[in-house]
C-alpha cells in the first residue's frame, strides 16, 4: 500500500487525495461485502430427481429451487443435483444409493430434496441408512404415490395427475368423441400410473370406451395411432419403456405421437410437444411451495410429516394444435389458458404500425405546413409582381406625361424663342452673341426632342415596333459613333401595346448597356417572328461579363419583369472577353399572328 501511495505522489511530494478517497471507498465496500458473505451460514442440499436432466419438469424444478434459495439472506445454500433414471435404466436401488454414499462420502447434507415419486420411494427405502435423521422434502408427487405413514423427517407437497380433467377438456372440445386410446409404457411406475388412471376414469363409463395401448412396441404404437377411427382421441400419460425393453424420452414420444396420430392427442404434461392440452400439473408453483417449506425446515421450524396440497392444476391448450385440428376456442371451458398463440399482424407489428402512422401524420402535417408556406409565398410573389407591374406601368405613364410636356411645352417654347430671334433686324442677327444663343437654343431643342423620344417614343405608337427600333438604332449610331446593324424579319404590325413597349424598352436598355460598358464598335439587333413567337437578340463583340455577378442589377431586373408581364422570358449569354448576347422572347397573340399573315 505504501508503494502504491508513493507512486501517486505529486511533484511536490504531496499525495493525490482523490486517488486515496477512491481506494478507501473500494476497500470499505469490499470489507462490507466480505463481512456479509461471512455472516451467511453455509448449507448443503442434495436434490434427487427421477428421470434424466432434460425432462421439462426437472428443468423447471431446478430453476424454482435455486430461485427460492437465492432469496434467503441467512444461508449460503449449495445445491447438488442427482438423477435416478429408474424408468429407463434397471439399476438396483441399493447399488445406486451405495454409489451416492461413496460419491458424497464425508459431505454433510442439511436437507435432501426429492423431486419425483421415484426419488421419494428411493429415500424411504434406502436413504435412511445413508442420511439418517436428515430432513427430506418432496415436491409435487401424486397423493396416491405417497405412503400414508411417513417418517417424521419427511414432508412435502402433493399434486394431482388429473386425467379425468384432461378427458373433460377433450369432451368439451369434441363432444362427439366416443373412444379414448390411453398410451403408456411398461415400466413399473407407468403401470402403477395406469392402475391409478383406471380408477380415476371409471366415471366416464357409458360415455366413452377406453382402450389401453400399454403393451405395444413403439413402432407398432405409432402405426396403431395413425389408423384410429373417427370420433376418437389419444390420451397420453407417459412412455418410458416398451415391452422389448427399449427406453424412450417421454417428451419426444409425445411429439412423435402427435405427428403420427390421425386424431388429436391430449396429455397432462408436455404442452408444446404436440398435445392439444389437458389439466396440467402446476409444477412450478408446487416446486416453489416445497422449496419454501425446505427453507423453513433449515431455519429450525418443526414441520413433522406434513403433506401440503399443491396449487390446483391449470387447464391449458396449445393454440397451434387447436388450429391444426380445427377445434373452436368457443368450446373451451372458462379459465382455460391458451399458450403458443401466434400473434396477429397487429400484435406483431403494432409498434411499427403506430410509429409509421405517427411518422406519416408528422409528414402530412409538414406537407400541409409547406403547402401553406408555398401558397403564402406564391401570394406574396403574385402581389410583388403585381406591384412591380403597377410600378412599371406608372413609370411608363409618367414617362409619357413628361415626354409630352417636353415636346409640347418646352420644345414649343424654345421653338418660339428661335422664331422671335429670327424676326429681329439683320444687323442684330449678325451679331456674334446672337448667333451663339441661336445655336445653343437649337441644340437644346434637339436634346429636348431626343429626350422626349427616349422617354416615350411616339414613333412606336404611330409607326410600329420595327420602325421605332430602326430609328432608335440609327439615332444611337449617329450620337455615339457606333456601327449598329438592324435586321427585321416578319415582324407583325401593329403589335399589342404591352408587347411592343416591352421589346422597345428591352432593346433600349440593352443597346445603352452595350454602348456604355462593352467597348464594342459593332452591335447587332435582330428581331423576327416565327411559329407565333417574337424573338429579339442584341449582340455586341466587346469585353463581356459574368451573368452571375450581374443578376442583381436594376436594368436586368427591369427587363425580366417587363418580359414576365408580356408572358415572355429573357436570356443572357456572356463570358468575359467574348461579348454579350441578350435574347428576349414572347408569344404573340392570335390577333397579331393574323395581321402578320
Amino acid at each position: 500500500m505504501f508503494r502504491l501511495a508513493s507512486a501517486n505522489r505529486r511533484p511536490g511530494g504531496q499525495v493525490s487525495r482523490p486517488w486515496i478517497s477512491k481506494r478507501l471507498i473500494a476497500t470499505v465496500i469490499l470489507a462490507i461485502t466480505a463481512s456479509c458473505a461471512s455472516a451467511q451460514t453455509p448449507k448443503n442440499v442434495l436434490v434427487l430427481h427421477g428421470g434424466f436432466p432434460k425432462l421439462p419438469y426437472n428443468i423447471a424444478a431446478d430453476q424454482e429451487i435455486e430461485d427460492v434459495f437465492a432469496t434467503d439472506r441467512d444461508f449460503h445454500i449449495q445445491v447438488f443435483n442427482e438423477y435416478r433414471d429408474e424408468k429407463r435404466l434397471d439399476t438396483d436401488d441399493r447399488q445406486f444409493m451405495r454409489f451416492l454414499s461413496q460419491k458424497y462420502e464425508g459431505q454433510h447434507f442439511d436437507l435432501v430434496f426429492a423431486v419425483s415419486p421415484i426419488a421419494l420411494h428411493l429415500l424411504l427405502k434406502e436413504g435412511q441408512d445413508v442420511w439418517p435423521n436428515t430432513p427430506v422434502v418432496f415436491a409435487t408427487i401424486v397423493r396416491a404415490m405417497i405412503p400414508k405413514q411417513l417418517p417424521p423427517q419427511f414432508a412435502g407437497v402433493s399434486s394431482l395427475l388429473d386425467l379425468a380433467g384432461t378427458l373433460d377438456l377433450a369432451l368439451h372440445l369434441e363432444p362427439d368423441v366416443d373412444r379414448v386410446f390411453y398410451v403408456a409404457g411398461t415400466s413399473e411406475w407407468e403401470q402403477f400410473e395406469r392402475r391409478s388412471s383406471e380408477a380415476e376414469l371409471r366415471r366416464f363409463a357409458g360415455k366413452v370406451k377406453i382402450e389401453y395401448l400399454d403393451r405395444l412396441e413403439f413402432p407398432e404404437l405409432l402405426s396403431k395411432v395413425s389408423q384410429l377411427p373417427t370420433h376418437s382421441i389419444v390420451l397420453y400419460q407417459e412412455f418410458n419403456k416398451d415391452p422389448s425393453g427399449r427406453v424412450y424420452s417421454p417428451p419426444q414420444v409425445c411429439s412423435q405421437l402427435s405427428v403420427s396420430s390421425n386424431v388429436p392427442v391430449y396429455a397432462i404434461s408436455y404442452l408444446g410437444q404436440g398435445a392439444v392440452g389437458g389439466s396440467v400439473v402446476n409444477f412450478s408453483a408446487g416446486d416453489r411451495q416445497a422449496a419454501l417449506m425446505a427453507l423453513r425446515i433449515m431455519h429450525g421450524e418443526k414441520i413433522g410429516s406434513q403433506v401440503a396440497d399443491a396449487p390446483a392444476n391449470l387447464v391449458k391448450v396449445d393454440w397451434r394444435q387447436l388450429h391444426r385440428w380445427q377445434l373452436p376456442e368457443s368450446r373451451l371451458p372458462a379459465g382455460t389458458i391458451v399458450e403458443f398463440r401466434e400473434p396477429t399482424l397487429w400484435e406483431q407489428y403494432k409498434w411499427y404500425i403506430m410509429t409509421g402512422v405517427v411518422v406519416l401524420a408528422l409528414q402530412f402535417l409538414q406537407v400541409i405546413k409547406l403547402k401553406i408556406e408555398v401558397n403564402r409565398r406564391r401570394r406574396s410573389e403574385l402581389e410583388l409582381r403585381s406591384l412591380s407591374g403597377r410600378l412599371i406601368s406608372a413609370g411608363e405613364a409618367e414617362r409619357k406625361h413628361v415626354a409630352r410636356e417636353l415636346h409640347d411645352d418646352i420644345g414649343q417654347r424654345i421653338a418660339m424663342l428661335l422664331v422671335e430671334i429670327t424676326t429681329q433686324t439683320e444687323e442684330t442677327i449678325k451679331q456674334g452673341w446672337v448667333q451663339q444663343v441661336m445655336q445653343e437654343l437649337d441644340e437644346i431643342a434637339s436634346d429636348v426632342h431626343n429626350l422626349s423620344h427616349r422617354l416615350h417614343s411616339s414613333r412606336l405608337e404611330l409607326l410600329g415596333l420595327e420602325v421605332a427600333l430602326r430609328r432608335m438604332c440609327q439615332q444611337l449610331a449617329r450620337q455615339h459613333h457606333r456601327d449598329i446593324q438592324f435586321t427585321a424579319l416578319n415582324v407583325p404590325s401593329p403589335l399589342s401595346d404591352g408587347v411592343a413597349l416591352c421589346f422597345y424598352r428591352v432593346a433600349q436598355e440593352a443597346l445603352n448597356n452595350s454602348i456604355k460598358y462593352s467597348g464594342s464598335e459593332r452591335i447587332e439587333l435582330r428581331i423576327s417572328a416565327d411559329d407565333g413567337i417574337l424573338r429579339m437578340a442584341i449582340k455586341d463583340f466587346g469585353c463581356g461579363f459574368s451573368p452571375l455577378r450581374a443578376t442583381t442589377g436594376l436594368g436586368l431586373a427591369t427587363m425580366r419583369e417587363r418580359l414576365r408581364m408580356a408572358e415572355g422570358q429573357l436570356q443572357i449569354s456572356s463570358r468575359p472577353g467574348n461579348g454579350t448576347e441578350v435574347t428576349a422572347e414572347a408569344r404573340l397573340r392570335r390577333q397579331s399572328l393574323n395581321i402578320a399573315a
